[in-house]
């Protein structure tokens, strides 16, 4: 039987040498020959491409760096020093500084909220977070001293009770984390460290899900899945995201101390592949005394139970889990009885079925309907892989407009039955690859796809590009040999073009000739679409809209993108018509609610706006309604009510989690409303809640006295009209509260003379300070009622 393990499997495996590679190739003599060749090109490699490597910087934030100690697919860990404590600590840092993608970026905060949470001596302790002023986001933490879990146990050797014992102490510490609302999700050997003592400390909280409050549904509601196959449960990695709780960590450790004891996972998988997926949630792990006579009995039980397909199978907790391994230490009755690793009772019947005459009539009109049912399907296997391919599209704009994080893609195009054999599906992943730096595994798709098919010029196109970012032009040149321009001749030629580039302008324009030949080609409208918002072109993306919506395409969410791009245009009249259709098509939609209240607020009918700003948070969660309750304290603060903006701006903050200029704005509703203790215990709240050094934390100082308007303005960066449009209000809000009219006067022109009407992080929404400050200069400007 050939060996089923894949080239970028064992890639994966030779380059960070993976405890697995020495048991496959214990056993795989081919595998053996091909590692041999890996090493000598990853050689060749490592000394083709040392001018990619990152310098070490020689400070974040606060921190002097010492040297690199880690390094995954989205973050880097530095050894760094502290100065006051005087410490040494661990500063793990996002790739990409101020660049990063919001997917990225909230899994980041979602670790940082996880750990704050949580003080145990089984995890390491989080002393900082924030942003440098280079644009870096970092978290650092708790320096530990150690070696990974399976280097531990390969290096030490210890015996098997010490090796339950030290399980035990990673229950503990995971069973810590699930009383207080962390579910970890990536429970794995290289993310248990063991420090010099022989103690655990449990890492890399960047997947976890928190049960306190609502989740972030932008996080859980994706269908990309995440975490290392070999020890995800059958629901994580089949994203069947309702059934994941804490028993998917369960699952984990059992996997976990399958290995352990066994010295090999219950599953041999890698990467995320249809194989893998089906391996987890189908195949039964071998019996672990099967494996080891030694197990049989209570570790067999314990193991099996824990590694149950179903969640109701498994240890209802992590606790239980232990208390079961506390039991055979302790030479006592385990309190399990087995079960786990039986086959279902219907199955287990199967066998006594007969396939006697009064069976056969069913049996033959089960096969007539089948083949009715046949003719339907090669139509429906058109529709499918037509979606599939609107859904790559979709996938590499996303790449293009830095919304989609590379790893993530490369596992989304991996899950099962989301994408048949497609080119595009291959072009897609490998500029995933290339996006995050693994250019060998990009080369290796490209070239896999060559051997199966040799005329599919794209791969060539593509590897001709991979090899001119890499400084490499004789084999740019050579790839390029069979890809010019000129054999281009049809839409779909162009299409594929656009996705056999790693340069977002050349996608445009390839794109855009792909819809002047046909533009009924759904993949390149919608790709068009996309990538002309990216290039600010709101005409063509509006237009483009509007094409998808008349070929059928989602219509609702096609009017109210294209209402999006009609108020970036500043057509706000037509942009209310397309919110008023798509509400009319989806009346129970949040989103188009918050979007028809956006444009309201943008003709200042402010009145309508917070109709449909209550409307959307009536119809979606508590996570969503935090923004949503931010922009409506704001409206209601222009129309007077400020009680309700003050409760408002008080709800997202909770919410949140986190101090934001709402925050700023209810100090001064509570001021004005001559509450001056409540405002001054709002400020003190909000000044604890805010990153030091960041732009707020300078209002926020502002507002309690310790900075003066002006010296606030005069700190905004002049090259920045955000900063200058934010510092000028609140400086002028700091006046008027003062009594100095003409210098708040002044100040709410020079906001209003930035131009920045539009919020830079979210373009259709309005700058609240920018509306503000008008509303502040329309009173100031009205006759004194006296």
């Amino acid at each position: 039987m050939s060996c089923q393990v894949s080239r970028e499997q064992l890639w994966s495996w030779v380059d960070r040498d993976a405890p697995e590679l020495a048991g496959h190739l214990a056993v795989c003599a081919s595998c053996r020959a091909r590692a041999a060749e890996i090493r000598s090109q990853i050689g060749l490699i490592a000394a083709d491409t040392q001018a990619l490597a990152i310098p070490l910087p020689e400070r974040i934030g606060s921190y002097t760096i010492k040297r690199l100690i880690g390094e995954g697919g989205q973050a880097l860990v530095y050894e760094a020093e502290q100065a006051s404590p005087q410490r040494a600590v661990a500063v793990k840092v996002l790739k990409g500084g101020p660049f990063i993608g919001q997917r990225t970026l909230r899994r980041f905060q979602r670790e940082i909220q996880a750990l704050a949470a949580l003080h145990h001596p089984g995890i390491a302790i989080i002393y900082e977070a924030g942003q440098a002023p280079e644009g870096q986001h970092y978290l650092a933490m708790e320096l530990v001293p150690g070696k990974w879990l399976h280097v531990y146990l390969r290096e030490k050797s210890p015996p098997r009770p010490a090796r339950l014992e030290l399980f035990r102490k990673i229950c503990d510490a995971v069973q810590y984390a699930h009383r207080h609302g962390v579910v970890h999700l990536d429970l794995k050997p290289t993310n248990i460290l063991i420090d010099e003592d022989g103690n655990p400390k449990v890492l890399d909280f960047g997947l976890a899900r928190i049960r306190q409050g609502e989740p972030d549904r932008a996080l859980t509601e994706s269908n990309i899945v995440e975490g290392t196959p070999r020890y995800m449960s059958p629901e994580q990695i089949c994203a069947r995201r309702e059934e994941v709780d804490g028993r998917a960590d369960v699952y984990a450790l059992g996997a976990i101390l399958y290995e352990m004891l066994t010295g090999r996972p219950p599953h041999d998988v890698g990467a995320l592949t249809p194989e893998a997926i089906r391996t987890v949630c189908e195949e039964t792990p071998a019996r672990p005394s099967s494996l080891d006579r030694s197990l049989r009995g209570d570790l067999d039980a314990i193991l099996l139970r824990a590694l149950a397909k179903a969640p109701a199978d498994r240890y209802a907790s992590v606790a239980d889990l232990a208390a079961d391994v506390d039991r055979h230490l302790r030479g006592e009755a385990i309190a399990y009885a087995e079960t786990a690793g039986r086959p279902a009772r219907w199955l287990r019947a199967w066998p006594r079925i007969r396939w006697g005459p009064r069976w056969r009539p069913a049996a033959l009109a089960a096969l007539m309907l089948l083949a009715a049912l046949g003719i339907g399907r090669g139509l429906r296997e058109a529709d499918a892989r037509m979606a599939a391919r609107r859904e790559l599209a979709d996938l590499n704009s996303r790449l293009f407009q830095e919304q989609a994080d590379p790893v993530e893609v490369a596992s989304a195009i991996a899950a099962p039955d989301r994408f048949p054999q497609l080119m595009d599906a291959v072009l897609v992943a490998a500029h995933g690859n290339v996006l995050a730096s693994e250019y060998r595994f990009a080369t290796e798709l490209l070239r896999d796809g060559l051997a199966r098919e040799p005329s599919a010029w794209p791969y060539r196109a593509l590897l001709s590009e991979i090899n001119t970012r890499l400084a490499r032009p004789h084999a740019a040149e050579r790839w390029n040999e069979e890809t010019e321009v000129g054999q281009l001749a049809t839409a779909e030629d162009w299409y594929l073009r656009a996705l056999a580039t790693l340069d977002r302008r050349v996608a445009l324009r390839c794109a855009r000739e792909a819809v002047r030949r046909d533009p009924r080609h759904r993949c390149a409208m919608l790709a068009m679409t996309r990538l002309a918002v990216l290039d600010g072109d709101y005409d063509t993306a509006a237009d483009g809209a509007a094409a998808l919506e008349h070929m059928g395409e989602d219509v609702a969410y096609w009017r109210g993108e294209r209402g999006d791009f009609l108020v970036r245009l500043g057509r706000y009249t037509d942009a209310l018509g397309a919110a008023d259709s798509a509400l009319a098509m989806a009346p129970d939609n949040y989103l188009f609610h918050y979007r028809r209240g956006v444009v309201h607020r943008r003709l200042k009918h402010h009145e309508q706006a917070t109709d449909d700003f209550t409307r959307a948070i009536e119809l979606t969660d508590q996570g969503r309604s935090a923004w949503l309750r931010y922009h409506r304290g704001t409206l209601h603060w222009l129309t007077g009510e400020r009680e309700e903006a003050v409760a408002d701006y008080r709800r997202a903050s909770n919410i949140l989690g986190f101090a934001t200029y709402g925050n700023a704005r209810m100090v001064l509703i509570l001021r004005e409303l001559g509450r001056g203790a409540e405002a001054d215990s709002a400020l003190a709240e909000a000044r604890r809640g805010v990153l030091q050094d960041s732009r707020l934390a300078a209002v926020l100082s502002c507002l309690a006295g310790e900075i003066a308007p002006a010296a606030l303005v005069a700190a905004a960066d002049p090259a920045d009209p955000r900063q200058r449009c934010e510092a000028c209000y609140y400086a002028a809000e700091m006046n008027l509260a003062a009594g100095r009219l003409e210098a708040a006067r002044d100040l709410f022109h020079c906001c209003i003379e930035t131009g920045v009407r539009s919020d830079p992080d979210n373009t259709i929404e309005p700058m609240s300070e920018y509306e503000l400050a008008e509303w502040r200069l329309a009173q100031l400007a009205a006759p004194d009622p006296s």
